[in-house]
């Protein structure tokens, strides 16, 4: 199928290539009589950078970006 213009109405445009760069680190907390407490804390998207993963060109596609930075703590205890 073709456009009244001679196209197919499909854009192929690729997105611009991105890197994502992330951080996490863990620490376990001996405590005396009670085990052990392990702490870990995680950095996702650490330069905040907004990347482009769609244009919106293609059919029945919105554009859309990749999420911004977030932090995560977890921590757990041994039995």
């Amino acid at each position: 199928m073709t456009t009244p213009y001679g196209g197919t109405g499909i854009r192929m445009v690729r997105a611009c290539d991105y890197t994502q760069i992330n951080f996490g680190s863990t620490h376990v907390f001996h405590i005396t009589n009670a085990g052990t407490l392990t702490a870990r804390f995680d950095v996702i998207n650490v330069f905040d950078k907004v990347y482009e993963i769609r244009n919106g060109t293609g059919v029945a596609w919105a554009r859309r970006n990749m999420a911004r930075g977030a932090a995560f703590l977890r921590l757990s205890k041994s039995l």
